[in-house]
């Protein structure tokens, strides 16, 4: 009677840890403002990713404006070369609106990175702008991706 009550539990345990396990491995990485010096309104405070051949980031940040929209750019970053990899709509990645003087996140999910195609130099660029038809650039920030060996192997 025992191991009738253990296999379901064993079996739940194992699917808690398998949707949970990726979260686990996230870390938080350098980052530095692609111009150099930070954005007047837009204060980045932290990134995450969890790595993996689709890596999900997250951006953490403080903002003096109300913003309503714009467009994220995940772009592979060689030298001054940027080559989009991901778009997404702010709301779609953060709750909206972005209300003055508050703490945000951008949620950044299946960055698709394929490793072997880039070389050790380059960097992964997340751009903010006000829309696609607006290129006004509202941040950006660059990081290298966490070593694919901690990678979470499938």
């Amino acid at each position: 009677m025992v191991i009738s009550y253990i296999q379901p539990l064993l079996l739940l345990l194992a699917s808690v840890l398998v949707f949970f396990l990726p979260a686990l491995y996230s870390g938080t990485v350098d980052f530095k403002y692609c111009n150099g010096i930070g954005y007047p309104s837009i204060n980045i405070t932290r990134v995450t990713i969890t790595p993996g051949s689709f890596a999900d980031a997250r951006i953490f940040g403080f903002t003096e404006k109300t913003l309503d929209a714009g467009l994220i750019t995940a772009a592979v970053k060689d030298g001054d070369a940027h080559f989009a990899i991901g778009y997404y709509d702010l709301c779609a990645c953060s709750d909206c609106p972005i209300l003055a003087n508050t703490n945000f996140s951008l949620f950044l999910f299946q960055i698709i990175v394929y490793r072997d195609e880039y070389e050790r130099d380059e960097k992964i660029s997340v751009t903010w702008t006000k829309s696609m038809t607006d290129a006004t650039e509202l941040m950006c920030v660059y990081f290298e991706l966490p070593d694919s060996t901690s990678a979470v192997s499938a």
